[in-house]
């Protein structure tokens, strides 16, 4: 391959002025980050730490991302100690700048008589680009696939012409392996490499047979890994986008409507013909043809018009075209992107036609897809190489063809002003992406991710948070700890085998296996899902509240959480304290687990319920001996006000209590203080029965309010080191309790040590690894012997506790095996309830069994006729009547 640094020093500054513009541009975005990238980014953490291709640590297999090549290069980074949030801006100036050169080559061997001089115009659209700067600041492939196209467009002509393969096939291949339409670029590429072999004059068999071998012994081994380790033949990411969705193809569609938009708002639209210069010259019969065909097509395009010409007030306002006519549209400009690269191939050999049909596919990819999301034309920045080399040699052809009649000075301004043309639209989308763009972020998510953690916090949740959210970069990085239910199904199996129309699959999947302990359904994803209209979901979820994400916006809302965050069904009769207030008011209990410490933060529990939904305040007191210390309780933290209560529902307000550091130790009696909404007392019940420990104080009996109720030594006060002892003895005897097989009661155990320093998650952090082993082979052993479902649950909640126990693995594995046996056995019988029961339950606790998931879906699909696509069906089951 020959050089791809000019020769000139003109030329060699023009090259370097193009890096110093990509750079800056990119620059420009350096602080923004789509929130897409962050799913990488936390699979190359995971991979890196040994938890395998996972979205989130103890997750299933699942292929979330549709970059292979980019998450590699990621993980490299990540085994060497660098995140992705570190590694991803420099990777992408590195390839944005490599591809500068490598597009000046191409240009510079598709312009033979140029000196080098107007090839620069290659790499100058390519770094004023404003997809190039957005794209390559997201934190996302498209750098590394740009990168690689243009090294397939400087390296396919050079093999062609040398009867080689190996450099543009290598270069194919990675492309194959950065995006899933990959493949289909590498088989344009092949295919021209191969005709153009044959032009040259060089026999075909041995370089072909050797591309053929140099491409598909990787490909097709990387396949049958995916295939073995994800079951599925392509990246799940395809099946959530497209497998399990309609595609639309008509002109109003999103893919085309987008393809408009970025035809006038980049003005591709307008420099069309520029293009079609480069690719079809300007001679021949050809080329007037192709130019003939261009016009007719504008003409069309004229009913009803541009956005830009119909906002003129000469234009006329035209009706939407019929339908046939949108279609026979359609249908010739598909034509004619397939047609032109044929009419060029009839002129010397250059990369031009194979640029052309890259670009061209780019586009019909987009239209398949049904466009994008993320807006800022996404899809469309995917062909920015090919038009660069396009776009030069189009100039250049345009500069010759003046030059005929006009003086050439008038020529070169002409064309530089065609140049420096590409400035005012790509700018002003770098600037309007920076000033109005609205997609999520990884920071701006991380808002809501905190925001979700804090209320875990705040009501001491130990339970598995389940989240249903569409936003999974900054969940799987932030909240690692989460069991994410993705509603967009990018990194979950269920969802992108079904659709929300499916209601019998959401009431099972997420309402039924899974009960969310949150749920963003806000936007159109609220209209789309209809969530909320499920019966399940208006009992459980509640609406918390809103948030701030990203200012000047106003606050976020479509934040809901369980009722499980909140309420127990039942108030423990071993921590029963029973009072009845006025108005329905019930306190079921008050509960303080262990001992409290001077200057530290005391935990308490208390138990309410209300007959009559109403807004309720609650203050707590220490007295004694004429002492009294008050503190307020935020009754539902804020987020779950007495109004929003169910009559059934036993509120389980887990609370601290801030203790002054000058409170003497001993016992100290806990008074109770409740309040309406008008700020007045709710007396207890008259002829209320009370326990003896407690004393309901009215006038003269009361030391805090009148109405109160004092709970006689309920709270014992001691030293830091009488609680730091008592930690350890709870710790010790979680240990014991493990090692006797006394699974529960350890679990206990640990609960209290951690209630000795409620806020400290270090300390839980610590106690958890401390006894999490012993608990897990606690769990373990129990399920020796047991019946497989029975073993399997006992089994997943070891595996809670001790993912890689010496016990869960040697005990599960023959579990495992067993389950795994009678799924399949069930399956060839077409005992769809049977397989699915099998291969669930052993997903509970080997998740990294993703074959056990394929079948599980195709198994859920028979039993309640829902339509999966593309699941192969079980052969010799019959759906339900």
């Amino acid at each position: 391959m020959r050089s791809l640094v000019p020769e000139g020093r003109w030329q060699q500054l023009g090259l370097f002025a193009c890096a110093v513009i990509a750079v800056a541009a990119q620059l420009y975005r350096w602080d923004w980050l789509i929130d897409d990238a962050a799913i990488c980014i936390a699979y190359a953490r995971n991979l890196a730490a040994g938890e395998g291709f996972v979205a989130f640590p103890g997750g299933e297999r699942v292929e979330g991302t549709s970059d292979p090549t980019w998450v590699a290069l990621l993980t490299l980074f990540q085994l060497v100690g660098v995140d992705g949030f570190t590694s991803v801006k420099p990777l992408a100036l590195l390839f944005t700048v490599g591809t500068l050169p490598l597009l000046w080559r191409a240009a510079r061997d598709t312009l033979p008589e140029d000196d080098g001089t107007a090839a620069l115009a290659a790499p100058f659209a390519f770094a004023v680009s404003a997809q190039v700067a957005i794209w390559g600041a997201s934190g996302l492939e498209n750098p590394l696939w740009s990168f690689l196209l243009a090294a397939a467009l400087v390296t396919t002509p050079a093999d062609a012409r040398a009867g080689r393969f190996v450099l543009s096939c290598t270069c194919w291949l990675g492309l194959a392996w950065t995006r899933p339409e990959g493949i289909a670029y590498a088989a344009i590429g092949g295919a021209w490499w191969l005709l153009h072999l044959i032009r040259a004059g060089h026999s075909p068999v041995r370089p072909t047979l050797g591309w053929f071998v140099w491409f598909f012994t990787p490909t097709l081994a990387l396949i049958a890994l995916r295939w073995w380790y994800f079951a599925w033949p392509v990246p799940n990411t395809w099946y959530a986008k497209v497998g399990a969705r309609p595609t639309y193809f008509g002109w109003n569609a999103r893919g085309w409507n987008q393809i408009r938009e970025w035809s006038g708002r980049l003005w591709f639209g307008w420099y069309a013909p520029l293009y079609q210069l480069g690719l079809v010259g300007s001679r021949g019969r050809a080329a007037a043809g192709t130019f003939a065909l261009t016009a007719l097509i504008a003409l069309l395009l004229a009913w009803p018009g541009p956005e830009v010409l119909q906002s003129l007030p000469f234009w006329p306002t035209l009706p939407e075209p019929p339908n046939a006519f949108a279609q026979a549209r359609m249908s010739l400009i598909v034509a004619a992107g397939v047609a032109y690269p044929l009419v060029a191939l009839s002129r010397p050999p250059t990369a031009l036609s194979l640029a052309w049909m890259c670009g061209a596919f780019s586009l019909a990819f987009s239209i398949y897809a049904d466009g994008d999301w993320m807006g800022a034309f996404r899809w469309m920045s995917l062909l920015s190489a090919p038009a660069a080399l396009l776009f030069a040699a189009g100039l250049y052809e345009l500069q010759h063809l003046a030059g005929r009649w006009w003086d050439p000075v008038a020529t070169r301004m002409a064309t530089a002003m065609l140049l420096f043309g590409l400035i005012p639209p790509n700018a002003s989308q770098s600037r309007d992406h920076a000033t109005y763009n609205r997609n999520e972020t990884p920071s701006m998510v991380a808002y809501r991710v905190r925001f979700t953690q804090d209320l875990v916090a705040r009501t001491f949740f130990e339970g598995q948070v389940m989240n249903v959210d569409m936003d999974m970069g900054a969940h799987l990085w932030f909240a690692p700890e989460y069991v994410e239910l993705d509603m967009a199904g990018l990194v979950d199996v269920p969802i992108a085998r079904h659709w929300y129309q499916n209601e019998a699959f959401v009431e099972e999947y997420l309402f039924t296996e899974h009960q969310p302990t949150f749920a963003h359904v806000h936007g159109w994803w609220a209209g789309e899902t209809r969530l909320r209209q499920y019966a399940w979901f208006q009992r459980w979820m509640v609406e918390v509240g809103p948030y701030v994400d990203q200012a000047p916006l106003p606050l976020h809302p479509g934040v809901f959480a369980s009722r499980a965050l909140f309420t127990v069904p039942t108030w423990p009769t071993a921590h029963a304290r029973r009072v009845p207030f006025a108005g329905g008011l019930v306190l079921h209990g008050l509960e303080v687990p262990t001992r409290w410490a001077a200057g530290r933060e005391g935990y308490l529990e208390l138990g309410l319920s209300q007959s009559t939904p109403a807004d309720l305040h609650a203050l707590a007191f220490l007295s004694r001996a004429g002492r009294v210390v008050a503190t307020d309780l935020p009754i539902g933290y804020g987020e779950y006000p007495g109004t929003k209560w169910l009559p059934d529902d036993i509120y389980a307000g887990r609370h601290l209590f801030r203790v002054p550091p000058e409170l003497e130790p001993g016992a100290w009696d806990l008074g109770l203080v409740f309040l309406d909404a008008e700020g007045r007392v709710v007396p207890v019940a008259d002829g209320a029965e009370v326990g003896p420990d407690m004393v309901v104080a009215r006038g003269n009996d009361a030391v805090y309010a009148e109405g109160e109720v004092r709970f006689v030594g309920l709270v014992t006060i001691g030293t830091d080191e009488d609680v730091l002892a008592d930690e350890s003895t709870h710790r010790d005897t979680a240990l014991a309790d493990a090692v006797a097989g006394r699974c529960e009661a350890a679990e206990g155990q640990l609960r209290l040590a951690r209630r000795t320093h409620p806020r400290d998650e270090e300390r839980h952090a610590a106690l958890r690894r401390a006894v999490s082993g012993p608990i897990g082979a606690c769990y373990a052993g129990r399920a020796e012997g047991a019946a497989p479902a029975e073993a399997a649950a006992l089994l997943a909640v070891s595996r809670g506790w001790d993912p890689d126990g010496e016990a869960l693995a040697r005990i599960g594995g023959p579990v495992g095996e067993e389950l795994w046996a009678a799924g399949t056995t069930a399956r060839g019988q077409g005992d769809a309830e049977a397989a699915y029961q099998s291969f669930s339950a052993l997903l509970s606790f080997q998740p990294w069994r993703s074959w056990a998931r394929k079948y599980a879906e195709e198994a859920r699909d028979v039993r309640l006729g829902t339509n999966g696509r593309d699941t192969a069906p079980m052969q010799s089951i019959q759906r339900p009547e």
